[in-house]
């Protein structure tokens, strides 16, 4: 909590962590509406060899605690340190700014074999109680996690996310909620979305005394 305290003594850390959120919850609000639209127009099917071989199998509570329960802890890793927090913010903001971009770019309809994933929490919020199968290029879940992956510091959390996310990528690919495509360019975007905000967040990191590992 000192940390904390510390950084919120700073103005310009303080006006750069509420116009970040701001920006994050506008954003995943407009992302929830978004969502709609990519679901109702007409879209292509990509000719997968990968789901030609793998028979679906329904494995949404796997995904579901997998993904969530890292997520949580990247969460909590993140909240050590109040420039990690800012930084995964911004990282995350990003990461949806480019998924809006593909999907808005790439209209695509799910495999004919899709079982359609089951997260109780995102229909009972962004989603409305309703089931998205169009959300595809590129795979959010594996993207999210990679994302903690290349964000972590710690080399045990950097294990932890990275076996997190290869396992969530194959789910995935098995439950043919999307196609393999998806999920093997959903790590470049993470990375992506890591490297610019790294980059232009050094600057101000000098601004407390607060290192960031």
């Amino acid at each position: 909590m000192h940390n904390w305290k510390l950084a919120f003594k700073s103005d310009s850390f303080r006006k750069k962590f509420i116009i970040s959120f701001l920006i994050l919850f506008v954003l995943l609000y407009f992302f929830a509406l978004f969502l709609s639209y990519v679901e109702n127009r007409k879209g292509h099917v990509f000719y997968d060899p990968f789901l030609n071989f793998i028979k679906p199998y329904d494995v949404s509570d796997f995904i579901f605690y997998i993904t969530y329960i890292t997520s949580f802890i990247g969460l909590i890793y993140a909240f050590t340190n109040p420039f990690k927090t800012l930084q995964l913010c911004q990282m995350y903001t990003l990461l949806t700014l480019f998924r809006i971009t593909t999907l808005f770019l790439l209209p695509l309809d799910p495999p004919q074999t899709m079982i359609p994933l089951r997260d109780s929490i995102l229909e009972s919020t962004f989603y409305n109680g309703d089931v998205y199968v169009k959300d595809l290029f590129f795979s959010g879940h594996t993207a999210t996690l990679f994302l903690l992956f290349f964000f972590a510091w710690d080399r045990t959390l950097k294990w932890l996310f990275f076996i997190s996310a290869v396992l969530v990528a194959i789910a995935v690919v098995v439950q043919h909620v999307h196609y393999s495509y998806d999920v093997i360019v959903a790590p470049f975007f993470a990375y992506i979305s890591y490297r610019i905000i790294l980059k232009n967040t050094k600057f101000y990191m000098s601004e407390t005394k607060i290192t960031v590992g």
